[in-house]
């Protein structure tokens, strides 16, 4: 009879001390019995393909002491002649040694429900791929949508946001059973007023340059019919509009060049006592 349709093998183990401990836990094997079978070896090997343990014995289960970590094991059957019967091939175990999911911190998150769904991101250590997920409130458990362990220290939990009332909710981490509660870590919100995004206000570059009243008319013509240009400097510096303030200089500029050249051209006769070049 093909061992492989009879052998079945059940890891119990004891989850009361840390992970990754190097002392030996206790670990029961079980496989389901053979009509035929008189006597069973057991066999299991390390990583290094050294066999650790070997017992002949009659019963479908033997408990072993092994420290966590990968090992193989065989099974062998022996019929009633005494006779090699079916000898399985080594196959491959792992013993991993449970503890309570921890978080790096527990200070209360606060969840706005403003997308859908809403993500709770986990940092902490001891999250196993099976790590189940609880968010409670009192005796309420909220629906989950996703848990998704990314690695041993970070997780993404989505909720729907309609499943989330505001409040304060307790959270569960449990690997099997060991569990990690914290209560009032979750502050559901809703995005309130303050903290929508807020409108960009009329820009007060464009309010700023709105010419006032007094320089509509009268100022800027007064100021230009006494000296070019400081009308339009006037203008510039009230309205902080640098086109007006360039465009006063020029002006300002062109009538300075211009009365000094009409000065030097016809300085004798300004001058008492000489004549007016010819």
């Amino acid at each position: 009879m093909k061992i492989k349709n009879i052998l079945l093998i059940t890891l119990l183990m004891i989850f009361s001390f840390p992970l990754f401990s190097q002392e030996k836990k206790k670990v029961v094997l079980r496989w389901k019995e053979t009509s035929t079978a008189i006597f069973y070896i057991v066999e299991i090997r390390n990583k290094e393909k050294e066999i650790i343990f070997k017992e002949k014995l009659e019963d479908t289960s033997i408990p072993v002491e092994l420290i966590p970590g990968n090992y193989e094991r065989r099974i062998s059957i022996i019929n009633k002649l005494g006779e090699e019967e079916v000898t399985k091939e080594w196959a491959p175990f792992k013993i991993v040694l449970l503890v309570a999911p921890e978080l790096e911190s527990e200070e209360p998150v606060e969840l706005f429900k403003d997308e859908n769904p809403v993500k709770l991101k986990l940092k902490g250590k001891n999250f196993s791929k099976d790590m189940e997920v609880k968010i409670r409130k009192g005796e309420l458990d909220i629906p989950i949508q996703k848990v998704d362990v990314q690695d041993e220290n970070n997780a993404i939990v989505e909720i729907n946001p309609e499943e989330l009332p505001e409040g304060k909710y307790d959270i569960i981490l449990e690997n099997k059973r060991k569990q990690k509660k914290v209560m009032g870590y979750i502050v559901a919100k809703n995005p309130s007023e303050e903290e929508k995004p807020v409108e960009e206000p009329v820009t007060e570059e464009k309010e700023e340059r709105k010419i006032p009243e007094d320089l509509k008319k009268w100022e800027i013509v007064k100021r230009s019919a006494i000296l070019p240009g400081w009308g339009e400097y006037y203008a510039g510096q009230k309205i902080n509009e640098p086109k007006y303030d360039l465009r006063g200089k020029i002006y300002f500029g062109s009538f300075a060049f211009s009365t000094f050249l009409y000065l030097y051209f016809n300085e004798f006769t300004f001058i008492p006592g000489k004549k007016t070049p010819t």
